[in-house]
């Protein structure tokens, strides 16, 4: 399908899960999934303000999928795929002592209906940094790579990833919101 780089306003935040927010963190984010997007130098470093925010304008690569709508389970036995704007984004933020690539999509319908359609990703750094050692996700659960056990929150989660097109097609707002969760105790 057709691919788009657009002008993008992006409105990031960090918060607790108390909805509090997460000042004075480092963050790199990465925008759509271009090639070396798990390097661990591709992507735009910024750190969050007292508010835990941080808004810049930038651009990214929109691609073109066909995806149902998701809704109960009758409507979407008829329901038809219909062409979204596909947004990609990764996140590198630190968790139990060490930096992770957490990776996630949403689909933007026709409608006005941001969807995340796919599981989360998350990503370890292999020997030279690239985030290419992926967690396993299975029942529910993540195995981080070198951390014992299994969580089913891996430090830090979306809380919200929506877009909302400008009036002229190739301009768009992403609004992406990140919960960090308490580092694990060890006992």
């Amino acid at each position: 399908m057709a691919q788009q780089t657009v002008a993008l306003e992006v409105q990031f935040a960090l918060v607790t899960p108390e909805n509090k927010p997460v000042s004075g963190a480092p963050i790199r984010l990465v925008l759509g999934e271009q090639a070396g997007w798990q390097t661990a130098t591709t992507g735009t470093r910024f750190t969050t303000n007292a508010e835990g925010k941080h808004n810049f304008s930038t651009q990214a690569v929109v691609s073109e999928k066909r995806r149902k709508m998701p809704t109960n389970f009758l409507t979407s036995l008829f329901a038809r795929a219909e062409v979204t704007q596909h947004f990609s984004v990764a996140v590198e933020l630190p968790y139990a002592g060490r930096p992770w690539l957490y990776a996630a999509t949403s689909d933007y319908f026709t409608g006005g209906t941001s969807a995340r359609m796919d599981v989360m990703r998350v990503f370890g750094a292999n020997a030279s940094g690239a985030f290419t050692v992926p967690a396993a996700f299975s029942e529910g659960a993540y195995s981080l790579p070198g951390i014992p056990g299994t969580m089913a929150i891996p430090g830090h989660d979306v809380l919200r990833f929506a877009m909302e097109p400008g009036s002229s097609g190739t301009n768009w707002k992403l609004f992406l919101t990140i919960v960090r969760y308490p580092e694990p105790r060890r006992r």
